[in-house]
């Protein structure tokens, strides 16, 4: 429920950013977001850290894989010149 909440709070932040601003942001103003904004990031940051932990390994292997795929693409091209 906090990260779809803290998903919807992003994305608020930002449509507005796609529009013409009519309002002049403040100092005030840019603490306050900046404030807010370093509030949902330290929400989120332990939910993401074990989110990193559990795809770590399968991102890695999917990565090598991939790699390993072109290598042999490159090695197979040069063979056949």
């Amino acid at each position: 429920m906090r990260v779809l909440f803290s998903i919807l709070f992003a994305g608020l932040l930002v449509l507005p950013a796609c529009g013409k601003r009519e309002v002049p942001i403040t100092g005030d103003l840019r603490r306050t977001i900046d404030t807010v904004a370093a509030r949902q990031i330290n929400l989120l940051r332990p939910e993401l850290d074990s989110l990193c932990r559990v795809w770590f390994d399968s991102l890695v292997a999917e990565a090598a894989d991939s790699i390993l795929e072109v290598r042999t693409l490159e090695r197979q091209s040069l063979i056949g010149q």
